[in-house]
C-alpha cells in the first residue's frame, strides 16, 4: 500500500447526522458505545437509565428485530456531527402534557450539554438547518444559527444520516430552538389556554386525540371539540374497526365533544372575539382557540435530491436503512425515523431501533474500509446488515386521564388508566424514552 493510500484508509472518517431527536441521536449514541465497547446489541426497548418497556407512538419508523451482531470497532474512533436547529433533544411524545401543565415545561428538552456521551472531542453538535446535499460530493450545505444569525456554510462527509423528521405546526411542536426560548414560549401558551373557555382540536388522529384529551384532563372545566373529517377517528391509522370505536368511547367519556364527518373549511376571527369554524356541512361553531393537528404533516426532505424521495416527499430506503440504489453514493447515505417511506405506523420505538441498526452498519462499514487495501469506499450493500422488518400496526395512546393500546398482530385492544400507567407512566414515557436511548433520567 503507498503512503497516499495508507492516509486515505486511515484517516477519520465523518459521519454527518442531520437530526437530534429520536432516530438520529440513537445513531450517534450507540455509534460512539460501538467504538469504546459499551453497545448493547439487543434492540428491544429499554436500556441503561430507564426501566423495561417503551411507549410505541409519536416518533416515526417501525423497523424491528430482536438482536444485532456483535460489531468490531474501528480503530480509529470517527467524528461525528449532529447538525440540528434545536440545542437540544426533545421528547416529542410528551407536548400534549409540555403545552398544558407548567410543571411539566422543561422535562422534555435535554440540552445537548446535559448528555454527557455528546462531549467527547470526536462529537460536535452544530445549531442549524440542511439547504443542499450533493450525494455525489458527499457535501452538505446548510444555514448555520450558531452566532444568533443564519450564514451559509458547508460540511464534507463519509457518511450521511438524514434524521430530519416531519413539519408539523405550533403547538403540536415546539416552534423555539433553545430550551430557554420554548420554556417561556411554552408557559406563554399555557397561560394564554387558561384564559380561554373554549377549545377546538382540528385533526382526529394520534395528534390531535391526544392534544383534546389532554386539555381536558388538566382543564375539565373548559369545553373542549376535536373535530375530524372522516367517519372515525384515527382514519388514516392501520388499526381495526373496532379500536377506532373504543378510543371515540374513551375520548368521550373524558368530556371531550367529538365531531365526525366535519371537514373544516375555514376559520375567521374578529379581534378578540371568539372564532368561527365554518364546517363543511354548511353550519359552523366558534371557540376562543383552535388547534390544527390534521395529519398533512410532510417530511423535511427538501435538501434532498428528488430522486432519493417518494412522491409524498419521504426518503425511499433498503432495509439496511440506506437510500435506495439510484442515487450516488447510496450506501453511504441513511435515512431513519419519521423522514422514510415505509407503510404501517411510524413509532417512537422503531425510530430508535433504526438509529442502532444505521450505527451498526456505519461501523461496519468503517471497519472494513481499515481493513482494506484499496482506496475505493467499502460500502456495499452486501456488507450492511438487513435486520429492519415491516412495521406492525401497533398504536398506544395517551388519552387524558386513560390510555389505549392495539397490537397489530392479534388484534388485541386494551383501554384504560392502567394502560396509560403500564405504557406511559406519569411523565408521558419520558423515562422509558431515555431509557431506550440509554440516558438516564435527571429530573
Amino acid at each position: 500500500m503507498t503512503p497516499a493510500l495508507v492516509s486515505t484508509a486511515l484517516r477519520d472518517k465523518h459521519v454527518v447526522i442531520l437530526g437530534g431527536a429520536y432516530a438520529g441521536l440513537s445513531t450517534a449514541l450507540n455509534l460512539l458505545r460501538i467504538c469504546d465497547g459499551t453497545f448493547n446489541h439487543s434492540l428491544k426497548p429499554g436500556g441503561r437509565g430507564g426501566r423495561g418497556g417503551l411507549l410505541e407512538r409519536r416518533g416515526r419508523g417501525g423497523f424491528r428485530g430482536h438482536s444485532l451482531p456483535p460489531p468490531r470497532a474501528p480503530r480509529n474512533k470517527p467524528r461525528i456531527t449532529i447538525l440540528d436547529p434545536r440545542d437540544g433533544f426533545y421528547h416529542a411524545v410528551g407536548t400534549p402534557m409540555a403545552h398544558t401543565s407548567k410543571d411539566y415545561i422543561s422535562k422534555p428538552w435535554r440540552r445537548w450539554d446535559q448528555i454527557p456521551e455528546l462531549k467527547t472531542g470526536s462529537v460536535s453538535v452544530v445549531r442549524g438547518k440542511a439547504i443542499k446535499a450533493d450525494p455525489e460530493a458527499k457535501s452538505l450545505v446548510y444555514f448555520s444559527g450558531e452566532s444568533g444569525e443564519l450564514q451559509q456554510r458547508s460540511l464534507d462527509y463519509d457518511y450521511l444520516v438524514v434524521a430530519t423528521g416531519l413539519r408539523r405546526s405550533w403547538p403540536t411542536v415546539p416552534m423555539a430552538t433553545t430550551k430557554a426560548e420554548y420554556s417561556a414560549q411554552a408557559a406563554r401558551y399555557i397561560h394564554h389556554l387558561q384564559s380561554r373557555t373554549s377549545i377546538a382540536v382540528i385533526g382526529g388522529g394520534a395528534v390531535g386525540i391526544e392534544m383534546a384529551a389532554e386539555i381536558k384532563h388538566q382543564y375539565p372545566l373548559k369545553d373542549v371539540t376535536l373535530i375530524h373529517s372522516r367517519s372515525s377517528l384515527l382514519s388514516s391509522e392501520p388499526v381495526s374497526i373496532e379500536f377506532r370505536d373504543q378510543v371515540h368511547k374513551v375520548v368521550q367519556s373524558g368530556g371531550v365533544n367529538v365531531l365526525l364527518n366535519n371537514r373544516v373549511l375555514d376559520v375567521t376571527a374578529d379581534g378578540n372575539s371568539p372564532k368561527t369554524i365554518t364546517l363543511e356541512r354548511g353550519d359552523s361553531i366558534s371557540a376562543d382557540e383552535v388547534i390544527w393537528a390534521t395529519s398533512s404533516a410532510a417530511p423535511i426532505t427538501d435538501f434532498l435530491p428528488t430522486e432519493a424521495l417518494d412522491e409524498k416527499g419521504f426518503v425511499n430506503v433498503l432495509p439496511t436503512t440506506q437510500f435506495s440504489s439510484k442515487i450516488p453514493n447510496s450506501t453511504s447515505h441513511f435515512a431513519v425515523g419519521d423522514v422514510i417511506s415505509t407503510p404501517g405506523i411510524r413509532l417512537a420505538p422503531g425510530a430508535i431501533r433504526m438509529g442502532k441498526i444505521t450505527a451498526t452498519n456505519i461501523a461496519q462499514m468503517l471497519v472494513a474500509c481499515e481493513d482494506s487495501t484499496s482506496d475505493i469506499p467499502c460500502v456495499s450493500i452486501e456488507q450492511a446488515q438487513a435486520h429492519a422488518k415491516p412495521p406492525k400496526s401497533n398504536l398506544k395512546l395517551v388519552i387524558g386521564a386513560s390510555g389505549a393500546a392495539y397490537d397489530g398482530n392479534t388484534g388485541d385492544m386494551m383501554w384504560g388508566p392502567e394502560v396509560k400507567e403500564s405504557i406511559f407512566g406519569d411523565d408521558m414515557g419520558l423515562t422509558r424514552a431515555l431509557g431506550a436511548l440509554g440516558l438516564a433520567f435527571t429530573p
